[in-house]
């Protein structure tokens, strides 16, 4: 069964030894992805397969930039990335368990889509918290959030629940 990808890798017929690929992941990759957020950017992806007779290993080095939204401004932000990974792909029909940097593959495919492998090292190299060092975030964008960020607070304050007034009261005593 062959998947449609530009980032296939046919193990099958491929000789034992040592194998070098590159992959270009560029804007369109990055329309494809199934990201939560808009991702523009260029990575070069280098692959280097050892292929052996019972499996093969997998050195996948992902280097260049990508742009994320600022969670503050959601302005782009520019991002550095040089990540690396080592995967052994085994062929076990035994149901036995696998570590997990080992990938379980039909060797009667023999065809490995790369793209969810690709995916998931950006994902995982993209910090959980992206913003703007101080001060250089969009003004505009920030004014506004000030705008409805404070307005939210007023009514919050206005609207205490009567019960957990009576509960903070309790603890206030508690304190004398």
């Amino acid at each position: 069964m062959r998947r449609e990808s530009d980032y296939l890798l046919d193990i099958k017929t491929l000789p034992i030894g040592k194998h070098s690929f590159e992959y270009e992941l560029d804007d369109s990759f990055f329309d494809k992805s199934e990201f939560s957020f808009k991702t523009l950017g260029c990575i070069c992806a280098k692959l280097e397969a050892n292929k052996q007779n019972a499996g093969a290993e997998l050195n996948i080095r992902l280097i260049g930039k990508i742009s994320v939204p600022c969670d503050r401004c959601l302005a782009e932000i520019p991002l550095s990335i040089d990540r690396e990974l080592v995967m052994s792909l085994k062929s076990d029909k035994d149901g036995n368990l696998l570590n997990n940097d080992e990938y379980e593959l039909d060797f009667d495919d023999g065809v490995l889509d790369l793209t969810p492998l690709f995916n998931e090292e950006l994902l995982v190299s993209i910090p959980i918290r992206n913003v703007h060092d101080e001060g250089k975030c969009d003004d505009k964008m920030l004014a506004i959030f000030e705008k409805y960020s404070n307005k939210r607070k007023e009514t919050k304050k206005e609207e205490i629940d009567p019960r957990w007034a009576a509960l903070k009261n309790i603890s206030d005593n508690l304190k004398e």
